[in-house]
């Protein structure tokens, strides 16, 4: 594609300024970081938007045909909010027992910020790593609206750039996609663990159904199958099993090697 043309059209050129906005700030994350922000200004229809850390095990074509419910935003609750709501992030664990001071600030911080959106945390936070998107219905709802305005975008930066500012625009208003579809490696662990056991019923129910049938994996944090220790492989190793189960048939069906 031209890169004159794809960049002349009005709204692109907006995507294109923020961009290179975006790289004067010190932050940690990527420019490609800022996509999903920009993607109803690239695409007419539905979008399905899936991060590089994930291996897709079922079929998408079940996201292309769901009913949306007049909904601009699918998404997954994000896990590792969804056991801070109600003040429960003030109680002691483990970890805030071995690292007091770490621990308690850091969930403190992780409250604060989604308070700071709008909302409590619990269920009400998507993860932004995979997101069905109606663009069109984004581009002509007010929210949507909002998703170029990079000045609006500055607080987010050092922290979730564009999951913090997609909940931000997008809070109360996003469809809720089965949680088989964002599934950590630990899913088996989580769908046992009593962290989850004041989540509703339905969010329990779909972390029952993720364990048994995960149709997407998502390697969310630093367990990466490409950099993962024995003990991590050990620890999860249905999904790094199947990790390495696509990524041989990949290479054999295609002829290219593939790295990371």
């Amino acid at each position: 594609m031209n890169e004159r043309w794809f960049w002349g059209r009005p709204e692109l050129s907006v995507s294109r300024i923020a961009v290179g906005r975006f790289s004067q700030f010190k932050t940690k994350y990527p420019k490609i970081t800022l996509l999903p922000l920009f993607l109803p200004d690239f695409f007419s229809g539905r979008c399905l938007f899936i991060d590089a850390d994930t291996l897709v095990l079922g079929d998408v074509c079940e996201l292309q045909d769901l009913d949306m419910n007049g909904h601009g935003i699918g998404a997954c609750v994000d896990m590792g909010l969804v056991k801070l709501g109600e003040g429960r992030f003030l109680r002691p664990s483990l970890q805030s027992v071995l690292r007091p001071g770490h621990e308690h600030q850091k969930s403190v911080t992780r409250v604060l910020r989604s308070i700071r959106l709008g909302f409590l945390p619990d269920e009400n936070y998507f993860n932004a790593g995979i997101l069905l998107m109606d663009c069109e219905a984004i581009r002509n709802s007010p929210a949507g609206k909002e998703l170029g305005d990079f000045d609006k975008l500055i607080p987010h930066i050092h922290d979730l750039p564009e999951q913090d500012r997609m909940n931000q625009i997008f809070a109360g208003q996003w469809l809720r996609l089965p949680q088989q579809w964002n599934t950590r490696p630990q899913i088996w662990y989580d769908a046992h663990s009593p962290k989850f056991r004041h989540t509703s019923a339905e969010f329990r129910n779909q972390l029952k159904q993720a364990s048994q049938n995960p149709k997407m994996w998502h390697y969310i944090g630093g367990k990466k199958p490409w950099r993962a220790k024995p003990a991590s492989q050990i620890l999860l190793r249905r999904a790094f099993r199947d990790y390495q189960e696509y990524l041989a048939r990949f290479e054999n069906e295609t002829g290219l090697a593939f790295s990371v």
